[in-house]
């Protein structure tokens, strides 16, 4: 016989406990599903719901937990209610399979079962949050997983202060609870998305009214009768009609033209029979007079039991469209003319770089017919070590970037050819890669002008590192591109630590800034630049350096700097300082014995002229005494006469030349116009004696500076030969002019030179005067020898040969010049050139 249990206190007590919780699970059961009926809101609803738990049953403490999508699985408290405390914030609890996924809420939603703790304090799934839990007096713990439609959405999770709260009675009753939840949220989803939805079919249907109220576009709807039963407004601005008018007629009833009621019926019909969408076009005179073109587009329209009710159109005024095509077409033609007249080789390549559009200049450019280019790839007409480069190119067209190359492509007949390629990526719409277009120009010709420019260059560097002058080259900008090995090796750098900089070389301190500003200068000024300046050598002496350096120009005419040259000319100034002492040693005892020979000069004139006035005076004497008893030999005293002035001419020239040649000769402003007056006056009566006429023109507008003496003597000089060497029994013409002009050195000229005095003011303008006269002219082979010594050209009029030479000595004691222009027969030009002092103002 079996032994029945036994019945304590104690056990009855839990009974009787778990009667009671039972019952108010229960009861919580009803209160939440009488909640799902009032809840219009899920948050509102899962809070009624967990403080309805808490309320009827007398659990601590209870809460609900989305089981999100995310990467970690996150359970997400939406609603809670009870001794809550904050235990919430530090939950964290995951529904993946790691430890804080293993407790009863992550198990119960990765398996869709309750789990029940029946003591948190010893339960090893409860490890992460017993501590927490202890604290709020939570002893026992029960998840549920929430459902919707077959899928867990989340967890139930109560609370309870004893041990073993939730028996195998009370489960049950918990997890209809749970189910009933869940089912309330899916409720509550549900009648949110329908009213979504009913929101949103609401909205669409203002939205296509608005839509079709608003739309270009003309919108129309016809019944199975072809009657009007929508018309939107955009009819009007094509026929007219108000969009009321059309209501409830037909295209005939409304007056429309008979072809075009005839396209309409026949188009609408096949789609109201079929139940199929069609399409179709038509021209149609609007009200603005002019003919428009639409594109229709028909779609059937049908009731609830599937039968078509009515047939909707929307009707595009394409005749812009139309007449863009038309534009494309004629665009397309002229680009095809354009593209097979190019003078550059043009390929269209697609997305694999296969060609499918070459030009002719293309395929002259590799040797081909165009359709033997056509479907084959770029890379078949390159040589084979390029391979790699192209296709590294094809990768980054590819990738959108558009470039410019300089690459190499094999003709058909093997030869290899240069060419510039501009290449450009190719991109739909939605910027997806769809192929290649390539320009390319043939520089063959240009590579191998580089090649040959790159071996002169290389020529020039061999050639400047063999030289031993310092060899440099500047650019636009003043900075160094170029120097040789001589220049590294004076200086102790390299081209590296002086390329592409302002460098300058280590140049004294006193020959810096003239050195300096004259290289500026002439690089601003694009021209040439010469300088001598003292630089420090690598081993630290200073050296004397000539520089020279000219501009360089591109073929364009650009400038590109300057190109030159530096020479250690140190031992070279050295020979020249003693040359010049030995020069100056020279010249000094030369000055001593010109000095002597100038005395002795003066002392034999004076001694030689003592008796030559003496016989002069003696053969005057006996001509004018004896002249009548001396017969024949009155030639011979007259010869003797005219043979002493001779002699007494020729020495007072030397004696002018020699003071011309030691005396200190001041320099100061003179007036030309009244030493002329002066020279005039002189040879009145010469002037009178051959009848001879002077025109003077310009003198009285400058003032020169000039030693009036020795002007005077000039001009005198001029004068007297004008007056002297004229054709027998023809009356001297003499015109005398002055006129401003710079300074230069005419050919066969006596060169100006300035020896003046340094203090006497000068404009850096020379003033011409012209002496002309209608005498006997001088030959042309004997002009360049006019001015030299004892030249007569003339034997048979009287002269000591030397006044022109006194002339040209004056001119360059003055700091000027003279000059001579002349014809045999046709009279002379003779003109002195001085140096501007200033011009005289008129009134």
């Amino acid at each position: 016989m079996s032994r029945l249990p036994e019945v304590t206190s104690a056990s009855c007590e839990s009974r009787y406990d778990d009667v009671q919780r039972l019952q108010c699970n229960l009861r919580a059961l009803r209160h939440s599903n009488r909640a799902l009926i009032r809840a219009t809101d899920e948050p509102d609803y899962l809070r009624e719901v967990c403080g309805i738990i808490v309320e009827d049953c007398g659990y601590s403490m209870v809460w609900v937990g989305c089981a999100l999508r995310d990467p970690g699985k996150t359970v997400k408290p939406v609603a809670w209610a009870g001794f809550e405390a904050g235990y919430l914030e530090k939950l964290e609890v995951t529904w993946a399979d790691t430890e804080r996924g293993r407790g009863p809420a992550g198990t119960a939603i990765r398996t869709g079962r309750p789990v029940v703790s029946h003591d948190v304090l010893t339960d090893p799934q409860f490890a992460p949050w017993r501590e927490e839990a202890a604290r709020r007096g939570y002893t026992s713990a029960i998840s549920l997983p929430l459902f919707s439609e077959a899928a867990v959405i989340g967890v139930i999770n109560i609370y309870a202060e004893r041990p073993n709260a939730f028996s195998e009675e009370t489960v049950p009753v918990l997890r209809d609870l749970a189910e009933d939840v869940g089912y309330g949220i899916g409720t509550l989803r549900l009648r949110k998305a329908h009213d979504l939805a009913q929101a949103q079919v609401e909205s669409l249907a203002r939205f296509f009214k608005r839509l079709g109220d608003n739309s270009p576009d003309v919108i129309v709807r016809l019944d199975l009768k072809l009657r009007h039963v929508y018309v939107n407004p955009a009819i009007e601005k094509v026929t007219g009609i108000r969009p009321e008018r059309y209501l409830g007629k037909t295209n005939e009833e409304l007056g429309m033209p008979g072809e075009f009621c005839a396209l309409w019926n026949h188009h609408f019909q096949q789609v109201l029979r079929q139940g199929q969408s069609g399409r179709f076009q038509f021209c149609f005179h609007a009200i603005d007079g002019c003919e428009h073109c639409f594109d229709m587009m028909l779609v059937p329209e049908f009731d609830p039991a599937g039968q078509v009710q009515s047939g909707l159109g929307i009707a595009r005024d394409i005749t812009e469209q139309l007449d863009a095509q038309k534009a494309v077409r004629e665009s397309e033609s002229k680009f095809r003319h354009i593209f097979d007249a190019a003078n550059e080789g043009i390929w269209l390549l697609d997305a694999e770089a296969r060609v499918t559009l070459v030009n002719g200049k293309m395929a002259q450019l590799l040797g081909y017919a165009p359709e033997e280019i056509r479907g084959r790839r770029k890379t078949d007409f390159v040589p084979q070590a390029d391979l790699p480069a192209v296709e590294a190119l094809l990768a980054r067209r590819r990738a959108g970037i558009s470039e410019e190359a300089d690459m190499r492509f094999r003709r058909k007949n093997g030869e290899v050819v240069w060419a510039l390629m501009s290449g450009r990526a190719l991109l739909d719409d939605a910027g997806k890669f769809i192929g290649i277009l390539d320009m390319i120009t043939d520089i063959t010709a240009r590579k191998r002008a580089e090649d040959a420019l790159r071996e002169s260059e290389e020529r020039f560097r061999l050639m400047a590192d063999g030289t031993p002058v310092l060899i440099w080259v500047h650019d636009q900008a003043g900075r160094l591109q170029f120097v040789n090995l001589a220049y590294c090796e004076f200086f102790g750098v390299t081209i590296e630590q002086v390329r592409d900089k302002a460098w300058q070389p280590l140049v004294h301190p006193d020959d810096l800034p003239g050195y300096a500003r004259g290289f500026t200068e002439c690089h601003r000024e694009r021209r040439a630049f010469q300088a001598q300046a003292r630089m420090r050598r690598n081993d630290g002496q200073w050296r004397w350096i000539e520089s020279n350096a000219v501009p360089r120009w591109s073929s364009g005419g650009e400038f590109l700097g300057l190109a030159g040259s530096s020479t250690d000319i140190t031992e070279r100034k050295a020979f020249q300082a003693e040359l010049e002492r030995l020069v100056a040693e020279r010249t000094a005892a030369l000055q001593e014995m010109t000095d002597q020979l100038n005395g002795f000069v003066q002392t034999l004139a004076h001694d030689f002229r003592a008796p030559l006035r003496t016989q002069t005076g003696l053969a005057q004497l006996l001509l004018s005494e004896h002249g009548h008893k001396l017969g024949e030999g009155t030639h011979l005293a007259e010869s003797l006469a005219r043979s002493a002035e001779r002699q007494m001419s020729l020495i007072q020239d030397l004696m002018a030349h020699v003071n011309l040649s030691r005396a200190d000769l001041p320099l100061q402003p003179v007036s030309m116009a009244a030493v002329l007056d002066e020279v005039r006056a002189d040879l009145a009566l010469e002037f009178q004696r051959t009848q001879a006429l002077l025109k003077v023109v310009g003198l009285d507008r400058f003032s020169v500076i000039a030693n009036r003496a020795t002007l005077h003597l000039v001009l005198q000089n001029f004068l007297t030969n004008a007056l002297k060497f004229i054709p027998e029994g023809t009356p001297p013409a003499i015109t005398v002019r002055a006129e401003l002009r710079k300074h230069e050195t005419v050919p066969g000229s006596a060169s100006p030179k300035r020896d003046a005095d340094p203090a006497t003011s000068e404009t850096g303008e020379m003033v011409r005067l012209w002496v002309e006269d209608n005498g006997l002219g001088i030959r042309t082979e004997d002009l360049s020898s006019v001015f030299g010594w004892f030249q007569r050209f003339h034997p048979s009029i009287p002269g000591s040969g030397l006044g022109l030479a006194l002339v040209k000595k004056a001119a360059e004691r003055m700091g000027g010049g003279v000059g001579v222009e002349s014809t045999p027969g046709h009279g002379s030009r003779f003109w002195l050139d001085l140096r501007l002092a200033g011009l005289v103002l008129e009134g």
